[in-house]
């Protein structure tokens, strides 16, 4: 693809008719963003050196949260802003240290150029990997070093292939600094055309994350209260094909262990999801309760949390641990923040491209649900971690070892090296 076909297909995306979704809500947030992260610049830009970091969505902006901490550490001149490619991270509540957060520009030559003009970065930092064409050439263009951070390139990436191949084999000799997750992914994105000098191997910030993360214990006082006396399965980051899974395994455990509570944290928490998961629970005969910033005194066994940015710290209430998204390919999410408070992970089958799901697997802290009979194998592993403390405590070590500190620090290194 060269770059006269990609500036043509991005104008005709997003002029599309799209209807209701994610992409159209994306696409709808990023039309405006260049003008608004004018206005933004003119009223509160410092004239200090400005960081811009890009992030696809929330766990891309948590990657970035550490190394941003000590980038204003390191340098207190500097002020750091995050672009979001997702209505998720839009939205959330936190800003990840950042002085200031919004939609990135759509990627068309006018757009990025006013944007630039109006930012003026000393830097343009990728997390993870999720890069825009117009963007890159146009900041390189005007003598800006490029990286990207927790660099993670899956095997079977569509980027490896033609037609993406050829145009990222063009831009990726322009990054200053690439952070590899680990040597594979260092070794990909060295074959679509990275520079070797400019990777190095870091690992991902993302660990120091939820390493260093504290509790916020003061706001789950209710289900603080809830919990006690209960074994509870905290489901994070459910998406639609696990409500099922999850209901119908619940009621299972439910039936063997009256003790038996489970939290659900559904990815997109709105109140048409909330509604589904009641009418599922109902027709299930079980009870269910909502807890969010705004609820207190909970007693049904089964909850939902109808609000964002809770999940972390509601990992500390569990017993074991579901992460949503692996019935799918390429949907499973963070399995690192149940790691970090020591828990035994069970997630879907699609789970073999995430090396974070992967080491933790290998490590033995994870139980991997059927893709042939899920809710039934998810409710067999459930009562057996339940029924075992030993063991469930065991596969909770055996995750926690898998997460490593340093990342963040040598990240910020080469940062600090391009600036």
């Amino acid at each position: 693809m060269s770059s006269v076909t990609y500036r043509v297909a991005a104008r005709v995306v997003h002029r599309l008719a799209l209807g209701p979704g994610k992409l159209a809500e994306s696409v709808k947030g990023r039309r405006g963003a260049a003008d608004r992260w004018a206005t933004w610049a003119r009223a509160t830009r410092p004239e200090n050196a400005l960081v811009w970091f890009h992030a696809a969505s929330v766990g891309e902006a948590q990657t970035a949260a550490p190394v941003i901490a000590r980038l204003r550490r390191a340098r207190p001149d500097l002020t750091p802003i995050i672009t979001a490619s997702s209505p998720t991270l839009a939205r959330w509540p936190k800003r990840f240290g950042a002085a200031h957060l919004d939609y990135v520009p759509l990627d068309e030559p006018d757009s990025v150029t006013h944007a630039l003009e109006a930012l003026r970065p000393s830097v343009l930092v990728f997390s993870r990997g999720d890069l825009w064409p117009e963007l890159i050439a146009q900041t390189h263009g005007r003598g800006i070093p490029v990286a990207v951070i927790a660099a993670h390139l899956r095997p079977s990436s569509r980027r490896l292939h033609w037609p993406a191949r050829r145009l990222y084999a063009r831009l990726l000799p322009w990054l200053r600094f690439i952070g590899a997750v680990s040597t594979g992914d260092a070794t990909r994105w060295q074959l679509l055309g990275a520079s070797d000098r400019a990777i190095t191997v870091t690992g991902d910030p993302r660990h120091d994350a939820v390493l260093e993360r504290p509790t916020a214990l003061e706001r789950l006082q209710p289900l603080l209260e809830w919990s006690h006396g209960r074994k509870v399965l905290v489901a994070g980051s459910v998406e639609p094909p696990d409500e099922d899974v999850l209901l119908h395994a619940f009621r299972i455990v439910l039936d063997r262990d009256g003790s038996a509570g489970m939290l659900l944290a559904p990815h997109e928490p709105t109140g048409d999801t909330v509604a589904r998961l009641h009418h599922k629970a109902a027709r299930l005969r079980i009870p269910m309760g909502i807890w969010g910033n705004d609820r207190t005194g909970p007693t049904a066994s089964c909850l939902v949390a109808d609000a964002l940015g809770l999940l972390f710290d509601l990992y500390v209430l569990a017993d074991l641990a579901y992460v949503g998204g692996g019935l799918r390919p390429r949907r499973l999410h963070a399995v690192i923040e149940p790691a970090a408070y020591g828990l035994p992970i069970m997630f879907g089958p699609h789970w073999s491209e995430f090396p974070d799901a992967a080491a933790i697997h290998a490590a033995g802290g994870a139980t991997v649900v059927s893709a042939t009979e899920p809710a039934s194998t998810l409710a067999e592993a459930w009562t057996r971690l339940l029924r075992e403390p030993a063991a469930r405590a065991e596969a909770g070590l055996a995750a926690r070892r898998v997460l490593h500190e340093g990342a963040a620090q040598r990240t910020t290194k080469g940062l600090l090296g391009i600036l």
